[in-house]
């Protein structure tokens, strides 16, 4: 089970653009829901049948980067990025859309982890 503390967002992006990248393996994922706990990175995709888990994985790092707004010249803008416990890379930051009509804007995807441990407790 998941622990409450493993559960603090440390960024929560959407519309992401986000780059996986593990040796020479390359993928490229555009309009997801990326959110980055204290241990754990998730991507989330919209499908026809709603929110789906496209990618979880536990982290090893994590950068937060350097938004477009606080750069400089010898603080350049940055990606944030991780760094997962199999060594893939994954780089991120937020589309220029709005993400309008998309499920994802308003899905919790941490709502069935808390109602299930509340009902346990019970």
């Amino acid at each position: 089970m998941t622990s409450p503390s493993s559960l603090r967002v440390r960024a929560d992006v959407f519309p992401a653009h986000v780059t996986l990248t593990q040796g020479d393996d390359v993928q490229v994922m555009e309009k997801v829901r990326l959110i980055v706990t204290q241990d754990t990175v998730f991507i989330y995709k919209d499908s026809s049948t709603g929110p789906t888990l496209a990618y979880q994985e536990r982290l090893q790092s994590y950068d937060p980067g350097v938004p477009v707004h606080r750069r400089t010249r010898s603080n350049p803008m940055r990606l944030a990025s991780v760094t997962t416990d199999s060594g893939t890379n994954i780089s991120f930051g937020r589309m220029g859309s709005c993400g309008c009509g998309s499920r994802l804007k308003a899905f919790d995807p941490f709502a069935q982890i808390t109602s299930a441990a509340s009902t346990k407790d019970r």
